[in-house]
């Protein structure tokens, strides 16, 4: 069995997805810019915001990483 991705925003909202369906992408229009996307079916969730650039490019390989952890790869 596969986990979950589950996701809460400002608003109180929460969102749950099967780990399947979720891919994380990068996105930057130089090397200075660089959003974490995770892309579903259901639409794009922008997270990290709040973090550095360094910070942005510690955490898109952890979070890859958990992503095939949680479908089981």
């Amino acid at each position: 069995m596969t986990g979950r991705v589950r996701h809460r925003d400002s608003a109180g909202r929460s969102a749950d997805y099967p780990a399947c369906w979720v891919r994380l992408a990068t996105e930057g229009r130089s090397a200075a810019e660089l959003r974490l996307l995770l892309r579903c079916r259901e639409g794009v969730i922008e997270f990290g915001r709040c973090l550095s650039l360094d910070e942005k490019r510690e955490v898109a390989p952890l979070v890859a990483r958990a992503l095939a952890a949680a479908r089981g790869r």
